[in-house]
């Protein structure tokens, strides 16, 4: 029994050159989704801010696909100086974003690359600052999205989902060093989360 039991841990043992191997694997397909101009997405410009427009990597979701791809490739040990990593960082550094996922994807990359010089400060500062000034902030109550954010940020929608992403951006700001988030705003979107939370533990996608 004892050896049949060994056999079967085993076999379903991973070792570390294969973790290595399909972090490898997953970085080369990455990669070769990236254009030569260092982007992901299809279109060179956003369109519109339309949240339908996800599966078209455009409307609110613009530059989102690009600044996850270079987060998960720094991530995973990829160098800021690699030229396709230079070039993504220079496509976001210029990419007009609206929407809360995409901005707080970007807050990301921000943190993972060298970020004392004055340029990526105010990079740090602007999308950070653009979550705080686009929380929700009016009167609990019933379906009250007091401390979450909408896809572009104010908006009438209780997501737990884009309202996640908004707190992991500026946790990404205030890990950089570069600002201070403030006790008094963590304590709203404590709030947030506290309140929304269910009897399992667990919170809904939306409310309802």
């Amino acid at each position: 029994m004892f050896v049949a039991m060994f056999a079967t841990t085993a076999q379903a043992s991973v070792s570390s050159k294969q973790v290595n191997a399909a972090i490898e694997k997953a970085k080369n397909f990455i990669y070769s989704k990236q254009l030569p101009v260092g982007r992901w997405e299809n279109d060179a410009a956003r369109e519109g801010t339309s949240h339908d427009a996800w599966n078209h990597m455009q409307g609110d979701t613009y530059g989102g696909y690009t600044a996850l791809c270079t987060y998960a490739l720094l991530a995973a040990g990829e160098s800021p100086n690699d030229p396709r990593i230079k070039s993504a960082i220079e496509f976001l550094k210029r990419c007009d974003m609206v929407g809360i996922y995409a901005i707080a994807m970007r807050l990301q990359v921000w943190l993972l690359i060298p970020h004392e010089t004055t340029e990526i400060k105010g990079l740090i500062h602007k999308d950070a600052d653009f979550l705080i000034n686009n929380v929700n902030q009016k009167a609990e109550g019933p379906g009250s999205n007091n401390g979450l954010w909408d896809y572009l940020g104010k908006g009438p929608r209780v997501d737990h989902s884009v309202s996640q992403y908004g707190v992991l951006g500026l946790w990404a700001a205030q890990q950089s060093g570069v600002m201070d988030v403030g006790t008094g705003r963590w304590k709203l979107y404590e709030g947030a989360w506290r309140h929304d939370q269910k009897d399992d533990g667990g919170w809904p996608y939306q409310e309802g």
